[in-house]
């Protein structure tokens, strides 16, 4: 039975505001600039989103203004921000009936990639699954 899933998109405003609480549970926001930080790694372009997230784990800084403490947010939180860089939770609502029941859900996704622009290295490297 097809399950709708919520997209990035949809899922980005959740995700933000989860990682922005548990930073503000740490007294580790200094700035609601903090926010925008968050919201460009979770919806941002990947690459972007990457150099954004090793500067605010790393130092604290967005847009060179000094919006976390990297002192006070634990491991945890900082590794959850790397991982959102490239990677994004996946929402679904499953029936009531499977509440409590182990289920496996199957997802697929359909990416078209057009093979005329794509050198052999890439398609190696994505057929070994490195990219």
């Amino acid at each position: 039975m097809p399950i709708p899933i919520l997209t990035r998109d949809q899922t980005a405003p959740l995700v933000v505001g989860a990682v922005f609480d548990l930073l503000e549970r740490q007294s580790a926001v200094l700035s609601k600039v903090c926010n925008d930080a968050l919201q460009e790694i979770v919806e941002g372009d990947p690459i972007n989103a990457g150099h954004v997230t090793k500067t605010l784990v790393h130092t604290g800084l967005y847009q060179k203004v000094l919006v976390v403490d990297v002192e006070k947010a634990d491991a945890i939180v900082k590794r959850l921000i790397e991982n959102l860089a490239s990677n994004f939770v996946m929402l679904c609502a499953i029936p009531s009936a499977s509440a409590g029941v182990r289920t496996i859900l199957k997802w697929s996704n359909n990416w078209h990639i057009d093979p005329t622009e794509i050198d052999w290295t890439f398609r190696l490297r994505t057929a070994l699954g490195y990219d």
